[in-house]
């Protein structure tokens, strides 16, 4: 696999993890009855963008390094077990 192309997986990966990651813990000014003239029900009081950014880069490191081992050795993986050996062939 090329280093831009691994990149790219690092870079959709983390995305896809940070959009999931970002809902977790909210509280918003409707759910704490502070809501003042001109402000959005929905915004976040403390959204902690930061601590969710370092987050979602831990967790993407193990899921990339995951999806890295999955693509480098899927012809092993592949071919060790019986019924993905046959995909191929159905596929055809």
């Amino acid at each position: 696999m090329d280093l831009v192309l691994a990149l790219v997986l690092f870079c959709i990966t983390w995305s896809v993890i940070f959009f999931a990651v970002l809902p977790w813990g909210i509280t918003t000014y409707g759910d704490a009855g502070s809501v003042e003239t001109g402000m959005a029900e929905s915004a976040p009081i403390r959204p902690r963008i930061g601590f969710k950014a370092v987050l979602t880069t831990i967790v993407t490191v193990f899921v990339w390094g995951i999806l890295l081992a999955i693509i480098y050795w899927w012809p092993e993986i592949r071919d060790s077990v019986s019924f993905l050996a046959n995909l191929e062939r159905i596929w055809e």
